[in-house]
């Protein structure tokens, strides 16, 4: 019965979603595949606010341009019960690609990768807060490419920890070495979607800076 019900809810808002075309931006359309990775994807379907109600996560763009660099994009949630709708700027991140979101034990991941070989790339963790009733940002990876390898951080916002890895060529030794780091850096303040801007992501990839190669 569960399993039928599940499928019923999912039936059921998947039409509501649809028909309700102003969740939507004027001058917005959906991906139906990553840019990325040509990884076809819909959009999710899942209790996000734990209300016993389906929610909606999906990625839109302007169709303004031909151009995807040129055009706004947008992850967007869509909380049912309290019909409010989140967007998240790709233009935080100067972001132009990104794989699928999806959601794993209510939190949902989405990573975003600007433009060009040397890419920088995040992946946002995200989790709703019952208690505040908002969306919390609860993890942040970011990582970037170095002179002969890359930096990956990875930072838990709840706990304070960080790991830092680098790997590289050590010309001496010919060979690829891998460098890790931990350390703990707790934010004041929770940040929540709502917050989000440049200036708070420019602050969160320097967490760790000390172990980065330059």
């Amino acid at each position: 019965m569960k399993i039928i019900y599940c499928l019923f809810l999912i039936l059921i808002s998947h039409s509501s979603f649809s028909q309700k075309k102003n969740l939507i931006p004027e001058n917005f359309t959906e991906f139906t595949k990553s840019p990325s990775s040509g990884e076809k994807f819909e959009r999710i379907v899942s209790d996000f606010d734990n209300d016993n109600k389906v929610d909606f996560i999906t990625v839109i763009y302007n169709e303004t341009y031909d151009d995807l660099r040129s055009n706004k994009k947008f992850l967007l949630i869509y909380l049912s019960s309290q019909k409010k709708t989140i967007l998240v700027d790709f233009d935080l991140f100067y972001g132009v690609y990104f794989l699928p979101p999806k959601i794993k034990n209510k939190t949902l991941e989405f990573q975003l990768y600007q433009e060009g070989t040397g890419n920088r790339g995040y992946n946002l963790k995200l989790r709703y807060n019952n208690d505040l009733r908002e969306v919390e940002l609860i993890g942040l990876d970011y990582s970037y490419r170095v002179p002969g390898g890359h930096c990956n951080k990875s930072y838990n916002l709840l706990t304070g920890n960080y790991w830092v890895i680098n790997d590289f060529y050590d010309i001496k030794t010919e060979q690829v070495k891998i460098e890790k780091f931990y350390g703990t850096k707790m934010q004041q303040h929770k940040i929540f979607t709502s917050d989000f801007n440049k200036q708070i992501f420019e602050n969160l990839s320097k967490i760790g800076k000390e172990y980065e190669r330059k």
